[in-house]
């Protein structure tokens, strides 16, 4: 009786890793198009010589809404950018990027940032540049719209070599739960 007991135990531990290694795999899956878009954007010219040409929000007195029109015409390039990496995944949820010196892009418009906003300070941005590595997925958590979201990130530098800053996307996670 006890060694087949000890069989069923080891045939359960067997199930339990396989079926765990599975759950892995697919969240590995989920999250790749995360990791592949902000590489690649964090690859391009457009990002690398950003410094410098994008809103800044850190001196800020007043809640602001985020328009296309109120932005120089590189952070609109930017923007429009983020808007066609956003429309590959139904699971990004918003695609931004935040610099060094505290300025921040993102899309798509018509959220807000409240004032004083200094993406600097944000658990993301911290979390991104505590780490060694260049590209981090950040723990869940709620956006302020009650949405959980994982951020996916990479580092930036500009054409010289020099960090820059960071790319990123917000990823709903509601597919990835109902799976």
């Amino acid at each position: 009786f006890q060694a087949s007991r000890s069989v069923a135990n080891l045939n359960f531990r067997e199930m339990a890793v396989a079926q765990l290694q599975r759950v892995e795999e697919r969240i590995n899956t989920f999250l790749a198009p995360g990791i592949m878009a902000t590489e690649y954007l964090a690859g391009t010219e457009l990002i690398q010589t950003s410094r410098g040409q994008l809103t800044s929000y850190v001196d800020t007195r007043e809640r602001t809404t985020l328009l296309y029109a109120n932005h120089p015409p590189h952070e609109r390039r930017i923007y429009d950018e983020f808007m066609r990496i956003k429309l590959y995944n139904v699971n990004f949820d918003l695609v931004f990027m935040a610099n060094a010196d505290g300025q921040y892009a993102q899309a798509p418009e018509g959220r807000y940032k409240d004032p004083g906003y200094d993406p600097r300070r944000r658990g993301w941005y911290r979390e991104l540049t505590a780490s060694p590595d260049r590209t981090v997925v950040s723990s869940p958590y709620l956006t302020t719209g009650a949405d959980v979201v994982c951020s996916i990130m990479t580092k930036t530098v500009d054409p010289s070599g020099r960090p820059l800053g960071m790319v990123g996307v917000d990823y709903t996670l509601t597919t990835l739960t109902k799976d």
